[in-house]
């Protein structure tokens, strides 16, 4: 198919009517700025000079502007959406003309742009149009389309739309209640009108590049139709030959995610290319699209382009709004310097910029803000040192806020600080600080008449699932079914309030608990094997719905942590399996879960985060020795060893160096992973730190003196028995010193 025969195409829209779905480069040759343009501009307005220009650059070109308006938001309330006078005033261009022409001859068009040149080149035209950009109007849309089969033209703002002949804060009304969704996926009933032209209509996609993970992107991925789809990628040039090779977009999209860590990936050709690889007629054109409307289509529909020059002039700067940028203080600029890198798992950035928030806070409360979220930020890589200065920063921001002034931000920090220390199994003082969150709430939070706060109660419904979450420890490490149920019940409490104001993330977090729970209560003492497999069952039922809510979030680092999970009961079921091929079908099944998660984080932008992806690989690689499958095991093992080793984490690398041990035949290779091995507890021993981390962590004193029998073992069956004495004396040492 060539662009002529697009042409063509499009000139059936009469009577083969067609939808289109249109993003920011549709209005780039009115002036208007493109995503990374507008994100730079709202960043430097909102950050100032905290940011240099590189920086400035970095977070716009991988943040979308919805997130980077959605922190501003909750920082500096709806004042920052006047940012968006950059979208008003402007002339509309060839791509509006032709697309209000299109909704005039009955077809309709998406985008999820918040400015009115397609309404603009209507007007221009004489033409009207129906209009949806709230979720009634979707509504009353569709209970019109279920009734009459066919509803004929319609523009349909997924994010809202900036209405012009309002005033102030009424004028970005909808857009604010867009950014709500943020974090809880495309609303309900935009979704399912997304999802009903996607399975009827050929698609046409022009100046979108398919980023918002967070909304539109999951409807058009999981959304199947056997429908034609026009994918239009902008290039400078004519349009070129359409691209519907299977094996060259393959090739495009698995070039872009294999690039390793610090490589700029190509987001819009792995989104674009997995959709078009989703469809069986899908075609990709690249090349200069809004030429090719302007110069080919525009002209043989007798559109007059020239009605343009009639539309007013652009507006002026708004004044009241850089007078009120100005006003933003040091404090708050740092604070969401620092919640944008965090977002994307710059964890040195973020914490230098709460740290510098910390400092410029006026007042305990800010102060206790600007430590609470440096904390957060010490809990992002799970890992002990991590979790003991998230400790410390939780504790700091308790000892200077003051009850009852303070006490919604003490009882935040106070859930957040249960759960780091059940995090780091400090189960009497998890149980102490999470009670006294919860009588806090109920006292202090929780509204007596019943009319219930959005935050206090989404708030109230984290306290619950830590709480719940610190039933679970109580009840693995005593393996009683009393604390697991209290648990299971506090969790699915949670569940139903978050539910009930569409969290969508935290109703997932909530299904996650609940799967952990469930997992556990399979292994008590006493429990049958139909008894345990139907727990199991039922967790596997929870995270496969939280992996689908997240995913249609754009949540992929909570879409893995459930993959883990899943590999957590796939495992379990294969201890149940008494069939030697139902084992080995459910240890494919864990390997599988762990190649999942792996994907996901691999779609986190700008990159994925390195120690869950060495996890991965080292959970795949321990299911290939399990498997027998040694060549393979070790492939995935040895990099991962290596990388562990540069990184300094020594109880990782000593777990490594165990498989590896087990998956070398050569007696020289086995002798020399059993010597790595020797040195390291070596090591061990000699440090005081190092010592206290294992008495502080019992998990890595089990699993030290697991290793070390086995690497016994092992120098005893290939006839090293000097070294097996040496390892069993290590083993005496180790134990004498940390018990």
């Amino acid at each position: 198919m060539s662009s002529d025969m697009l042409l063509e195409r499009l000139k059936q829209i009469e009577s083969s009517q067609m939808t289109f779905f249109v993003g920011a480069g549709v209005s780039k040759d009115s002036r208007l700025p493109d995503f990374p343009e507008l994100s730079k501009n709202i960043i430097q307005d909102i950050v100032g000079d905290k940011l240099k220009q590189e920086e400035a650059d970095y977070l716009s070109q991988n943040l979308r502007p919805e997130v980077i308006l959605q922190i501003a938001v909750e920082e500096l309330g709806p004042n920052v959406l006047r940012s968006l006078h950059r979208l008003m005033g402007h002339r509309p261009n060839s791509n509006h003309f032709f697309l209000a022409e299109a909704i005039h001859l009955g077809n309709w068009v998406f985008t999820t742009n918040q400015d009115n040149l397609i309404e603009e080149a209507g007007r221009l035209m004489n033409i009207n149009f129906e209009r949806c950009y709230i979720d009634q109007h979707f509504e009353e849309f569709e209970r019109r389309l279920l009734a009459r089969g066919d509803v004929a033209g319609c523009l349909f703002k997924l994010h809202g739309t900036v209405e012009e002949d309002k005033q102030f804060e009424e004028r970005y009304r909808t857009i604010l209640m867009a950014l709500r969704q943020v974090g809880r996926g495309l609303s309900e009933p935009k979704r399912r009108i997304l999802s009903y032209f996607l399975q009827r209509f050929d698609f046409c996609f022009m100046g979108y590049s398919c980023q918002d993970d967070f909304s539109v992107t999951p409807v058009l991925l999981n959304t199947a139709s056997d429908r034609s789809a026009f994918w239009l990628s902008y290039a400078r040039g004519p349009m070129e030959e359409p691209l519907s090779n299977k094996d060259s977009l393959q090739h495009q999209k698995e070039v872009e995610e294999s690039k390793t860590p610090g490589e700029k990936r190509n987001w819009e050709t792995i989104n674009v290319n997995s959709f078009i690889l989703k469809r069986d007629k899908a075609f990709k054109f690249v090349g200069d699209s809004s030429r090719f409307v302007e110069d080919t289509v525009c002209p043989d529909f007798g559109i007059d382009t020239g009605l343009a020059n009639r539309s007013e002039p652009a507006e002026e700067q708004d004044e009241e709004y850089v007078r009120w940028i100005l006003g933003i203080s040091s404090y708050k600029r740092n604070l969401i310097a620092g919640r944008l890198y965090q977002s994307l798992y710059d964890l040195e950035k973020s914490e230098s910029f709460y740290k510098q928030g910390h400092d410029s806070a006026r007042g305990v409360q800010q102060r206790a803000i600007a430590l609470r979220r440096l904390g957060q930020v010490y809990l992002i890589p799970s890992t002990r040192d991590g979790d003991e200065r998230a400790i410390e920063t939780f504790q700091e921001a308790l000892t200077i806020l003051n009850e009852p002034d303070d006490s919604f931000e003490m009882v935040s920090t106070k859930t957040d600080l249960s759960n780091v220390l059940r995090r780091r199994r400090r189960f009497p003082e998890a149980t102490k600080y999470i009670e006294e969150a919860n009588q806090m709430f109920q006292k202090d939070i929780l509204p007596s008449d019943g009319k219930e706060d959005e935050d206090h109660t989404l708030a109230y419904s984290r306290c619950l699932n830590v709480f719940g979450l610190v039933h679970f420890g109580l009840g693995a490490d005593s393996k009683s079914e009393e604390h697991l149920q209290t648990g299971l019940k506090l969790c699915e409490k949670g569940r139903w309030l978050k539910e009930k104001f569409g969290d969508v993330d935290g109703v997932a977090e909530s299904d996650n608990a609940s799967a952990l729970i469930l997992i556990e209560q399979a292994r008590l003492p006493g429990k049958s094997k139909q008894k345990a497999a139907r727990l199991l069952n039922t967790a596997l039922g929870n995270l496969e719905r939280a992996i689908n809510a997240r995913e249609r979030i754009g949540n992929f680092r909570g879409c893995f942590q459930q993959c883990r999970n899943l590999g957590l009961a796939h495992s379990r079921m294969a201890n149940l399996a008494v069939d030697r091929s139902k084992k080995e079908r459910y240890t494919r099944l864990v390997r599988k879960d762990y190649e999942d998660g792996m994907s996901y984080l691999n779609r986190i932008r700008p990159e994925p985060p390195p120690g869950e992806i060495l996890e991965c690989q080292f959970r795949i690689g321990e299911l290939d020795v399990q498997l027998g499958e040694m060549e393979d095991a070790i492939k995935w093992l040895e990099p991962v060893e290596s990388k562990r080793r540069e990184l300094g984490d020594w109880h990782n690398r000593v777990r490594t160096l165990d498989l590896l041990r087990e998956a070398y035949v050569d007696v020289e290779l086995k002798k020399r992973v059993g010597s790595d091995i020797i040195s390291i507890y070596q090591e061990v021993l000699a440090s005081r730190e190092k010592i206290k981390e294992m008495r502080d962590t019992k998990i890595k004193l089990t699993n030290a003196k697991d290793i070390l029998q086995r690497t016994a073992g092992t120098f005893v069956s290939i006839g090293f028995s000097g070294l097996a004495d040496e390892v069993l004396r290590i083993h005496e040492e180790l134990v004498k010193a940390v018990e």
